[in-house]
Formats: C-alpha cells, sequence, structure tokens
C-alpha cells in the first residue's frame, strides 16, 4: 500500500508538476544519499547543472526582483510595487518553462493562500474569474496541508467550485518546493491581461459580478445553519434574533503591518448603537484578545468555549454586516453577500470592495511638524495608505485611530444605508482615484462629509 501511493505521488507530480522537476527531486535524492559518488549520480548532477545553469540565474533575478516588490510596497510606492508584481509574475513564467512545467497549463494555488484566512478567501475572485472568463478557464487545484490552513470548514465550502489537492505534513515541503514557480501567489493574480495585483483584480470582479446580478458563491448548508442556531441559543439568543458581528485586530505584529490594529473599547459606542436599534452584537476573535465586559446584547464570543471553526463560518455567512479592521475576518462575509464596514484602515487605496452597501472608513493622516491633519489626496501623495504600516515617520505623518463616535455614526450608516452617493462621497473618491487607486468601496457619507468640509 505505501508503495502504491509513492507511486501515485509519483505520477501527480508528473502530471502537475513537469517531469523535469521530479528528476531534480531524484537527483537531490541520489545524489544526496550516496556517499561515494557512483557515475551514474555524477551524469545525474552534470544533466541537473545543464539545465539549471539558466534556472539559477532566474531564480536569483526573481528573489531580487522580489525584494525591490517589497520595498515599493512597504514604503508607499504602489504604482512600482504594481509594476514590479507583474514583471515578478512574468520572471516566474520563465523559470516554470526552464523547469520544463507550463505555467499557463493546470494552475495551482499553494501555501501563501491558506494560512492568512484573507487570502483563502481569495479563491472567491479565482472562481468568478473563470466564470466571467476575465481569467482562463483552465483546471485549478488547490494544495492544502491541514495544519496551515487558517479555517478548515471554510476551506471545504470552496470544494464544490475547486479541486482541493490535501497534502500531507509529511509531504508538504517536498511539494512546496517542487511547486513554487508555477503556483498562483497570493499578491498578483495571472488573468487574461496578463498579472495583476489580487486587490484590483478582485474589486473589478466583484463589481462586474455584481452587475450581473449574480448570487454570492457561497452559502451553508441546513444542518450547520441548525447547528449555528442552536450554539446562539446557548448563548443567550433568541431564534428570530439579529446580529452584527466585530472584529478589531490588535496583536504583536511587525510594526510595518499594524496600521489595521486598533482598541475593541473605542467600538463600544459603535456596540451599544446595534443594541440600541434591536439586535446583538457578538465580537469575534481569538483568547489573545483583549476581552470585552458582557451585558445585555453584547456577547464576547473570542473568549467563548463555543468558538469553533465551522461556528466562525456560520456567523460571517448569517450576520447583519460585519464590522471590522483590515485583517482576514472582513475579507469573508463578502463570500456569501454579507456587508462589511471597514474602520480604521491605514491602506486607504488598496483593500477592495466586498459586496453592495459596503463601505469604509480610515485613519487620520496628520503633517508631523504642524499637527495639520491631511486631506486624502495629500496623504495619498505622501505615499501613505498605500500599505498597513503603523509608522509613517519617514514621511513626516503621524496617524491616528477613528474616534469612537467616528465608529459609532460609521454603523448608523450603515443602517441607513442606500444605493446612491453623496457629492462628498464622490469626492473623496475622485481623490482616490486620481491618486491612482483602482478600488471603489466607498467611504461612510457621515464620515466623507466630515473629511471634505474639515
Amino acid at each position: 500500500m505505501r508503495l502504491l501511493k509513492k507511486i501515485a505521488r509519483q505520477i501527480w507530480q508528473a502530471r502537475n508538476m513537469g517531469i523535469g522537476h521530479v528528476m531534480r527531486k531524484v537527483i537531490r535524492r541520489v545524489a544526496g544519499g550516496t556517499k561515494v559518488p557512483s557515475a551514474s549520480a555524477e551524469a545525474l548532477k552534470t544533466h541537473a547543472s545543464r539545465l539549471t545553469e539558466r534556472s539559477n540565474r532566474l531564480e536569483a533575478d526573481l528573489q531580487s526582483l522580489s525584494q525591490e516588490v517589497k520595498k515599493a510596497f512597504d514604503e508607499g510606492r504602489y504604482a512600482d510595487y504594481v509594476r514590479f508584481g507583474a514583471e515578478s509574475g512574468q520572471l516566474r513564467d520563465e523559470l516554470a518553462r526552464e523547469w520544463s512545467m507550463d505555467p499557463t497549463g493546470r494552475r495551482l494555488i499553494g501555501s501563501s493562500f491558506l494560512g492568512p484566512l484573507g487570502h483563502l478567501s481569495f479563491l472567491d475572485m479565482y472562481v468568478k474569474g473563470m466564470s466571467l472568463k476575465s481569467m482562463d478557464q483552465r483546471s485549478t487545484v488547490v494544495l492544502a496541508e491541514q495544519s496551515k490552513t487558517a479555517n478548515r470548514s471554510y476551506l471545504k465550502l470552496w470544494e464544490q467550485h475547486l479541486e482541493i489537492e490535501r497534502i500531507s505534513p509529511k509531504n508538504w515541503a517536498d511539494t512546496d518546493l517542487l511547486q513554487w514557480p508555477i503556483c498562483e501567489r497570493a499578491d498578483f493574480v495571472r488573468t487574461a491581461n496578463g498579472y495583476v495585483n489580487s486587490m484590483t483584480f478582485w474589486d473589478r470582479t466583484n463589481r462586474a459580478w455584481e452587475s450581473e446580478r449574480r448570487d454570492p458563491l457561497l452559502k451553508i448548508d441546513d444542518r450547520t445553519f441548525e447547528r449555528g442556531k442552536s450554539v446562539l441559543n446557548k448563548m443567550g439568543l433568541k431564534d428570530d434574533d439579529w446580529y452584527v458581528c466585530f472584529h478589531v485586530r490588535e496583536g504583536d505584529h511587525r510594526i510595518t503591518y499594524r496600521g489595521p490594529n486598533a482598541d475593541v473599547h473605542t467600538y463600544t459606542a459603535a456596540m451599544t448603537e446595534v443594541v440600541r436599534r434591536g439586535g446583538v452584537v457578538i465580537r469575534m476573535g481569538n483568547t489573545d484578545m483583549t476581552p470585552i465586559r458582557e451585558e445585555t446584547g453584547i456577547v464576547d464570543y473570542a473568549h467563548s468555549v463555543r468558538r469553533a471553526d465551522w461556528m466562525d463560518v456560520f456567523l460571517w455567512a448569517t450576520c447583519k454586516f460585519f464590522v471590522g479592521t483590515g485583517s482576514g475576518p472582513i475579507h469573508v462575509p463578502g463570500t456569501f453577500g454579507v456587508p462589511v464596514l471597514m474602520t480604521n484602515t491605514s491602506a486607504i487605496g488598496m483593500f477592495p470592495s466586498y459586496s453592495v452597501n459596503s463601505m469604509m472608513i480610515t485613519k487620520h493622516f496628520h503633517d508631523s511638524a504642524t499637527q495639520r491633519e491631511l486631506s486624502l489626496s495629500e496623504a495619498l501623495e505622501r505615499r501613505v495608505g498605500w500599505n498597513w504600516s503603523a509608522d509613517f515617520s519617514q514621511q513626516g505623518v503621524d496617524m491616528r485611530d477613528n474616534t469612537p463616535e467616528e465608529l459609532r455614526t460609521a454603523v448608523v450608516d450603515m443602517f441607513e444605508r442606500d444605493q446612491s452617493l453623496t457629492a462628498a462621497q464622490r469626492a473623496l473618491d475622485e481623490q482616490r482615484r486620481s491618486a491612482g487607486s483602482t478600488i471603489t468601496t466607498p467611504f461612510a457619507p457621515t464620515f466623507a462629509e466630515a473629511m471634505i468640509t474639515r
């Protein structure tokens, strides 16, 4: 049985990763396991050197370009980030062909999509993109190692749309190494028109999807729905109660990615607004997060013994709307068609529109010397608002969180939203677009009015 599994695995790798790549694996093992090099091992190594001379150069170029991509992103040079990212994708295609792999053959989605929950939700843009024909409709395989998957229950829902190839922990390192040149990356996606930044492509795809009035891709089954309702009953909710979920990112992230973090206690007024209107607040997260005080209508599910992957999915799929910061969970509700309110975002020009009626409000950017608040245009011109950093001191800019009142009024706007945009919303969108952003998520109308008149 073990031998049959090994044979099946080699066939799978040859089919999906190219015969040349499988041969390299054999070369490594033969050469590495031979104390006194045999004639055959030496011949294999000589042949490998002929095959990999150019690929070594391509790998070095790719590594160098990848560093430029990261540097451009961290420094807020968005146009350079997009350009270098597209070039990086093209270079990976060259390397794949050098390794006897077809970059336009079977699409493989691998490790960069599994760990971060937000990246896992990017599967949405692949299925929609193939359906809309803005992405080629070839066979797509998700390479998944269970222990590296952010939410297994959520991944399982994608089985109705994509092929999931589950890899054992034992074999993951080899598989990840072997497939990386042709495996899709989370930040740039190969489309029918070349490589495009994922946020741009997802936003564009969602707009096209909604313009055709198509239904959301995901929904939970009846059994999960009944299980979820049962858990809500045990947490004190009635069957006819409606709820709004909150997730406020915090934690010891490195400074360049701490921008979306916020203090959950500044959301108290926003939570109270939901309760005042007859709803229930369900705070999501994990036990490492700051506890909040539970009272009538407010449930700290993050610290509940009933918290589970499948229950997270149930809440994302069934809440009235979702309030969050720039973290993985904010991306998921839209895949079920649930509107979101993005708050305290530092990445003004980066985040996509998730579903109809979603909105956003941003952190405030102040000139470090004068303490004057910058307009949206000024902030983007000074290269802030293009990433998740919490430190813009090199640009002479300080960043401040949304106030409790801004958070409350944004929640009010979510309750009272409609499809039309105010003059202030259109003005802010024009400022963002003029700076090079392709994102269409509207600002909350009350927040937009305050930004324009300030």
